[in-house]
């Protein structure tokens, strides 16, 4: 039974690396058409109107846990709901969604940036060893495998909000993840 959940995981990350990846392109195509707020709020309203169904017993079973944390729960909402995403669509406005993705991949350095410096954890080899890959991966996709054309490289507004809504995502997971470890209190 380990094996299954286990092997699910993997299924249901690669899922959402998918759906993830499916958001880019369609900020990018619909940024012409309607604004960065109403792509974000027609995305969380439909994502809203699918999940409530499948999570109304966990909400009910657990509205006194929400409603006791209700300012962490707040926050985290505002960070990785309402903020993050508005930025990924109006970086979508003048950038390609190759970018959004290749910017959006750094999230994890600054969980461990962020990590190290409020809550002063140390790395362990294995989060030095992804960091490396995630790190060299990024600059020999930035470079087409010329690692001379990065001199040459430029960035635009866009960039820069996704480098933005990349740190905020990274926030958020610092925020809940120690939440969930237990070691945050609000």
């Amino acid at each position: 039974m380990l094996k299954f959940f286990a092997q699910s995981g993997y299924l249901l990350a690669f899922l959402a690396t998918i759906i993830w990846s499916g958001n880019f392109i369609v900020a990018r195509g619909l940024n012409e058409t309607y604004s960065a707020i109403t792509i974000a709020f027609f995305r969380w309203g439909i994502a809203a109107i699918v999940i409530t169904p499948l999570a109304y017993r966990a909400i009910k079973r657990d509205l006194h846990l929400l409603r006791k944390q209700w300012k962490l729960v707040l926050m985290l909402a505002i960070i990785g709901v309402s903020i993050f995403n508005t930025l990924i669509y109006q970086a979508a406005h003048s950038t390609p969604a190759l970018n959004l993705s290749l910017i959006a991949i750094t999230a994890p350095l600054y969980v461990v940036i962020l990590n190290r410096i409020v809550f002063k954890e140390f790395l362990t080899k294995r989060q030095i060893s992804g960091l490396i890959i995630l790190f060299f991966g990024l600059l020999l996709l930035l470079s087409n495998g010329d690692l001379s054309a990065l001199l040459s490289l430029s960035f635009n507004i866009g960039d820069l909000l996704m480098a933005m809504a990349a740190s905020l995502f990274g926030v958020y997971s610092v925020l809940a993840g120690k939440k969930l470890m237990g070691n945050l209190s609000l």
